[in-house]
C-alpha cells in the first residue's frame, strides 16, 4: 500500500532538475480533485429535483448510463505492452 511517507520518500530521491515536473505533476493532480469536486456540487444540484420526472424521462436517463458504462468498460487499453509509454 502506498503511503505518503513513501511518495515522500520517493520525491526526495528524485533530482533536483525534475522537481519543477513533479510540482507541475501535483498542481494537476490537485486541479483534476477541484474540478472533481464541483462536478459532484453540479451534479447534486441537478438532481435535487428529480423526484419529479416521469418514468419516460428516467428510462431515457438510465439507457444512456448503461451505454456509457458499455463503453467505457469496453475500449482496449491505450498503452499496450510493447508501446514505450505503457507503465
Amino acid at each position: 500500500m502506498i503511503t505518503l511517507e513513501t511518495i515522500i520518500q520517493d520525491i526526495q530521491q528524485i533530482s533536483p532538475q525534475h522537481l519543477e515536473e513533479v510540482g507541475q505533476l501535483v498542481q494537476a493532480l490537485k486541479a483534476k480533485e477541484e474540478a472533481n469536486k464541483r462536478l459532484a456540487e453540479e451534479t447534486r444540484r441537478i438532481l435535487q429535483g428529480t423526484d419529479n420526472l416521469p418514468d419516460e424521462v428516467w428510462d431515457d436517463i438510465m439507457a444512456y448510463q448503461r451505454r456509457v458504462r458499455a463503453e467505457l468498460f469496453t475500449r482496449p487499453n491505450p498503452f499496450l505492452e510493447d508501446e514505450p509509454d505503457a507503465t
